[in-house]
Formats: structure tokens, sequence, C-alpha cells
């Protein structure tokens, strides 16, 4: 990194030392640019959108292999708040904003563009040219982006922005996309940003992807990464691979694996792993889930142990969930729909929350007619278990309103039926979350 810094300001030194004209985007418009080049420029911004031209030669300046090409950049500017300021926690349209004090920031990208001749230059070409290193905290290197629109291009850029860019401009040559994208797996950069960005991409290249994938997992210090990417292949090929990878004694490996497989659809053909999910408790919530698609009752006794010894409250609420409806025993839809109406973020009723639109509190007379509904109901424990659902219900906003609603319910119950629900999970559940249990307790005698 430090080698290609002291290059960019030596590269940067030379243009001014040799008084090489620099046309900024305005000065473009005034001077006479090739139309190819022009062209090819447009291409390029149409296809970045948020990324205006900064820069064009007007002539080829920068020496490549013998031949010279055109440095054009591009830059993206943003503003930000001072450094020290707190984020608010509500959004302000841009309208309403005071930026008076924010900072502006930029970051620069550059190519270089050289026209196609008869000499073909090679992609190694890249390492010739004297690259700006921009000062961020993404990964990025020199590379040869291919041919197209008259041109060979070379960029210091991402790993996923250059794939990205290359399918879009059609350019064919170049770096091995491929090749680029396993090079990304093992980037460290701010956040795992490239490792998490070049992960869906390896889908996109079929049989090369996955036989890439499968030589990774197979030779890399670390196949976490791989096993992730493998998940985005449907293929049986792709399903047999992670069967025999979770087999591995690495506990890395094995739970990168549970990742995978928790990527719907869902794949029957592992129908072993996802019950010995379940069985450890690995991913949990998605084992349950991939159990009631497919309705394998053989299931059940795995799911009654997770009940009794559940590895969170989450796991227990989905397990109970689950085993009620696979049995062929489901929760009253009544009271099920009750409890959507207490909780209208539906946590309870589904698997997953509902699309994110406005919701609107009930009124207290709505949390009265469903809090009765529960109470009423003939299935006691299926409301018992609404009830500590709503009791220990959480949220990063204010969730008392529903707790209350769901103690309310508790002690309109049987008693023996709380009692035992509690019991349970008290001696089931790590002492981590038995706190939620004691307090629900100390309110429900």
């Amino acid at each position: 990194m430090m080698y290609q810094i002291k290059l960019s300001v030596l590269s940067l030194s030379l243009l001014c030392l040799l008084g090489i004209p620099r046309l900024s985007a305005e000065d473009a418009k005034a001077t006479k640019v090739p139309v190819a080049l022009q062209n090819a420029v447009d291409s390029l911004t149409t296809t970045l959108r948020h990324w205006p031209v900064q820069h064009i030669d007007p002539e080829p300046t920068v020496a490549v292999d013998g031949q010279r090409g055109y440095r054009v950049v591009l830059r993206r500017t943003w503003k930000e708040p001072p450094p020290g300021t707190i984020p608010s926690q509500r959004v302000v349209p841009q309208s309403e904003r005071d930026e008076s004090n924010y900072v502006t920031k930029h970051t620069d990208w550059h190519f270089v563009l050289v026209p196609v001749s008869e000499v073909k230059l090679s992609p190694e070409a890249k390492r010739e040219i004297l690259w700006h290193v921009p000062d961020e905290k993404e990964f990025r290197l020199p590379v040869a982006l291919g041919e197209g629109h008259g041109f060979v291009w070379f960029s210091y850029a991402s790993i996923p922005m250059q794939n990205s860019l290359r399918e879009r401009l059609m350019l064919t040559g170049g770096d091995d996309r491929l090749q680029l994208l396993l090079r990304g797996l093992s980037a460290e950069d701010y956040g795992m940003n490239t490792r998490n960005s070049v992960i869906p991409l390896f889908v996109q290249f079929g049989a090369a992807g996955l036989t890439a994938l499968d030589k990774a997992t197979q030779t890399s210090n670390d196949p976490t990464s791989a096993i992730r990417a493998l998940s985005y292949f449907r293929d049986p090929q792709a399903t047999t691979r992670l069967i025999e990878l979770y087999e591995w004694s690495n506990a890395d490996v094995h739970r990168a694996v549970a990742s995978a497989l928790s990527r719907q659809p869902f794949r029957p053909a592992a129908k072993a792993v996802y019950l010995d999910m379940l069985d450890e408790q690995l991913q949990v919530t998605y084992a349950l889930q991939a159990c009631l698609e497919f309705g394998w009752k053989d299931a059940l006794s795995l799911i009654e142990r997770v009940i009794e010894k559940p590895s969170s409250l989450g796991a227990y609420r989905e397990a109970y969930k689950t085993y009620r409806q696979l049995s062929g025993n489901p929760i009253d839809a009544k009271i099920l729909a009750a409890a959507d109406v207490i909780d209208p973020h539906n946590r309870i009723a589904r698997a997953a929350p509902p699309p994110v639109t406005r919701i609107v509190p009930p009124t207290d007379e709505a949390l009265a007619a469903a809090r009765q509904t529960i109470i009423e109901t003939a299935d006691v424990k299926g409301a018992t278990f609404i009830g500590f659902s709503l009791a220990t219900y959480t949220t990063k906003g204010n969730s008392g309103r529903i707790n209350q609603q769901g103690i309310a319910i508790l002690q309109a119950l049987p008693r023996p039926a709380v009692q035992q629900m509690l019991n349970q999970l008290l001696n089931g559940l790590d002492e981590s979350d038995r706190w939620a249990v004691d307090k629900v307790l100390q309110q429900v005698p």
C-alpha cells in the first residue's frame, strides 16, 4: 500500500513537472476531446451516474507498454456532519436539514483508456501505470478492465465495482473476473466490505464459479467466505458439497455451512443436516422452518428437546409454534389473530415480520377485545404461550403496552398451565435468559 501511495505522489509530481495540461470537467467543454474518447467517457458516466467527470486528458499522456493512453478521473462528492456530531435518531428530510456546518468530502476514481491498436496490451500493463490511491478503507487494486468502445481500459478499482462496470460496459478480455472475485474472498478491509460484496457474485459464472468455490473450500485456510458464496448455488452439486463440508470437524466451517443452508429456498436433500442443526440448535429458527415446510414429522422429538431446553427465548417461541403445527395441533387461529392485534408487528403469529409499513396502534377497545378472545379460548396452552410471548416482547422502542397485555392475559388464565410453562422455562433456559421469566413470575405469582 505504501508503495502505491509513493507511486501516486510521484505520478502527480511528474505530470506537473512535464507540464502536461490537465482538463477539469468545465475546461473539457471548451477543449476539443477526441470524439471516440468522449463517447467512451459518456458511456462510463451513464453507467456510473453518481460519478461525474472531474478530469479528462486532452492528449494521451500515460505511457503503457510502449503505447499512450488518456487519464480520466471521476469524482463522487458527499457531505458529512462535522467530527464529534451525535447522529440524530430522527429521519430529517433533506429540505429541512441544516447542512451549513457540514464538511464536503470526495473520492476520485481513475481510469486510463488506451486506443485499440494492432499491438495488443497485456493485462499486466496495468502495473506500469502510476495510480492515484484513494485514502479510503475499501480494498482496491490495479485492474485491466478489458477492451470496448474503441479503447483498452485500465483502472484502480474495488473488486465488486470493477466486476459490475465491466459487465455493464460489455468489456471483453482483461483480468480474469472469477480470479478477482476469489481474491476478494480474502480481502481485509473496513467491515469486510469486499468479502461481503463478492460473495453473491460467483453464481453468475455458473459451473465455473461453483468449481472455483469448491477448490477454494479445499485449499483456503479460512473457507467460510467460500461456503457463504456456495449458498447462492441451488444445484444438487452445491448441496452435496455443503453437506460434505458440514461433516468437517472445524467448528467455524460447521457453523458457516449451517448459515449457508439457512438461505431460502431450503434444500430437502440436506434433511439430515437440518435435523442435526436442530439437535445442536444451530440456526434453529431456519431449521424449524425447513422441517415445517417439508413436513418432517420425524423431527418432532428433536423439536421437543428444543422446547425443553431452548438456547434462547426466540428458539423456544419458534419451536413451540412449529411443534404445534407439525404435530397436527396448531394454535387456535382466532387467538393468533388476536395476538396480531396486540402485537401489530406480527412477531408471534408469523416467522418473519410483515413488510415495513406505518403501524397504527390499536385502540383500548380493540386491545380489550383481543385480550378477552385469548383468555376465553379452549386452547389454554396456546393462550399461555401467547401471553408469555407478549409479556416478554422486546423492541428498540417502548414495548411496555404489549408487555402489560401479556401479563394481564397470564393473570387471567388457569394458574397450573401458567406455572407449568414458566417453571419449564426456568429449568431449561440459560441463565442469561432466565431474568425475563423471573420478571414475569414477579407479576404472575
